[in-house]
């Protein structure tokens, strides 16, 4: 369901997850308790695999944006599976240099980009895991996810709306 945690910072791995259908985000949570998210991965993706490659407590936690099905596979089939396709292994790695990427410039945009493009890059992000574009998420989810606090979200929003850029309406937005 929405916004049930399935992976969490620090714990031990025995599964790693991949996602059949809907969305999830990737966040960290600072020793302050503050919440700073990472990335948003959707279908045909699998989460939970670096703590079963690298023996570490897990980096992250993950959390379905939407309603999401996973597949689970134990720590254990997944070296196996490895191990014996090499196919499989190198789209691994294909995965995890795209999310290496993904993350250089998501830090780069969160460092360098003002609200308005923050938010507007997240926006065009999700929509792609949304049925028909249409986002189902709160504001305050939305920022929780931009990084922002949700009064600045909303606010940015509705200059979005008022542009003629986004229709908004309770929990739904869509890019126009």
């Amino acid at each position: 369901e929405p916004n049930t945690v399935f992976i969490e910072q620090e714990t031990d791995a025995h599964i790693a997850y991949f996602i059949y259908e809907g969305s999830v985000r990737v966040y960290r949570i600072t020793p302050e308790g503050d919440e700073i998210s990472l990335s948003i991965i959707g279908a045909q993706e699998v989460v939970g695999e670096m703590a079963l490659l690298d023996h570490c407590p897990r980096s992250a936690n993950v959390e379905s944006i939407q309603k999401t099905k996973t597949l689970a596979l134990s720590g254990e089939e997944f070296k196996k599976i490895l191990k014996e396709s090499p196919e499989i292994a190198f789209n691994l790695l294909l995965i995890l240099s795209r999310r290496v990427r993904k993350l250089s410039e998501f830090v780069e945009e969160v460092l360098s980009q003002k609200l308005p493009q923050r938010t507007w890059h997240v926006l065009e992000l999700l929509s792609k895991y949304f049925p028909h574009g249409e986002i189902t998420l709160s504001q305050e989810e939305l920022a929780q996810i931009i990084g922002a606090t949700r009064a600045r979200v909303t606010e940015t929003l509705d200059n979005f709306k008022n542009e003629g850029k986004i229709q908004l309406s309770h929990k739904k937005i869509k890019i126009l």
